[in-house]
């Protein structure tokens, strides 16, 4: 009883937004998720005070858009979990980590509910219920429910802004490169107007491939210029798939190497190569032939033809018309007469050596 006109202490109000079984939970209430669902799935983890009734918890666990997925006990994540790639034949790290002592099999504190990548959207709010049907292994139940909210944004590499490959002011850039130029928005973009914002210098011809609403593939129409300062500006004008402007000017450059070999058969040095070997000469872009033919020498002098390596622009072969003689070394120089598709020419003579092996 409070009387009027005084002042009774009755005590502490617990005003807690948590029941009092669960420690934390991840993502946090009104937490933002940078997420792509091309590559990963949403995972939602808790941790609770006491060991849990496992059965109990799943019944009163749900989603709202509805999700189907898996709960890992004794795991607790802190980040979207990744898919495996079987090109790579790798995992990539998803952020679980170990966060419960397990005693015997039923006495586990955490959990992680990895929802199935079909039910994972980017600019989606998700809310999570744990209903008062979940208790512990001593029989005690929520004494209220948990519910909290969390929201996708559209992009698992950033949400600060435009991000590209190459990125601003690389140099040595490979003149083929079978990415081409990549940029990744932070925004679901509009595709008609981003490709009218963009312009390229130098002038190119560019072909626009769009893998995902917010990543842009632009592929320059064959292999980069040697030596050549690439800039890449997108207007203001590029707009997102809801109609906004990009509001600001985004401008991006970087550099490319020069025309050269990348490797050679036989490798400089070699030791106890065949008689009856070729020569192979691979360049880092497409070359013209009859420019490549007039700038190589083999000393000893051995007759031959040079010709592509099946239907390659980038690796020449030269096929002597006999057997080269044994245990001697032959030195072939590319000179300076070696020029690309664009006519862009080596910078110096290109010289390697190597030795037959023995009768």
């Amino acid at each position: 009883m409070v009387e009027g006109a005084g002042n009774t202490y009755i005590g502490e109000v617990d005003l807690s937004t948590v029941p009092d079984l669960v420690a934390s939970h991840y993502p946090e209430d009104k937490a933002e998720i940078a997420f792509n669902n091309r590559f990963s799935s949403l995972s939602i983890s808790m941790t609770f005070t006491q060991p849990m009734d496992r059965e109990s918890v799943e019944e009163a666990f749900s989603t709202d858009p509805p999700t189907e997925g898996v709960f890992y006990w004794g795991q607790y994540t802190s980040a979207p979990s990744w898919n495996y790639f079987a090109e790579d034949r790798a995992y990539a790290y998803g952020g679980f980590e170990q966060s419960a002592t397990i005693t015997t099999y039923s006495k586990i504190t955490s959990f992680s509910y990895r929802a199935a990548q079909k039910d994972c959207f980017v600019d989606t709010t998700y809310t999570v219920k744990l209903s008062t049907l979940a208790k512990d292994t001593a029989g005690n139940f929520l004494r209220f429910p948990l519910e909290y909210s969390f929201s996708t944004v559209q992009s698992s590499s950033t949400i600060n802004g435009i991000q590209t490959n190459p990125f601003h002011g690389d140099i040595y850039v490979d003149l083929i490169s079978n990415s081409g130029i990549q940029i990744t928005f932070p925004r679901n973009m509009d595709q008609t107007t981003t490709e009218d914002a963009i312009t390229i210098t130098p002038e190119t011809d560019p072909i626009f491939i769009w893998p995902q609403s917010n990543e842009l593939i632009i592929y320059t129409g064959g292999a980069f210029r040697a030596e050549t300062t690439y800039e890449i500006t997108i207007d203001s004008t590029a707009m997102d798939l809801d109609g906004v402007k990009m509001g600001n000017i985004f401008s991006f450059s970087f550099s490319t190497t020069s025309v050269g070999l990348s490797y050679t058969y036989p490798n400089n040095g070699e030791l106890f190569v065949s008689n009856s070997s070729e020569i192979r000469l691979t360049f880092n872009t497409y070359m013209s032939k009859s420019s490549v033919q007039s700038a190589f020498s083999i000393t000893p002098s051995v007759s031959g033809v040079l010709d592509w390596h099946y239907d390659s622009k980038t690796v020449l072969e030269f096929n002597p018309s006999g057997l080269l003689k044994s245990n001697t070394k032959y030195t072939v120089t590319i000179g300076t007469e070696a020029k690309d598709i664009f006519g862009t020419h080596i910078n110096e003579p290109y010289v390697f050596s190597f030795i037959t092996r023995p009768e």
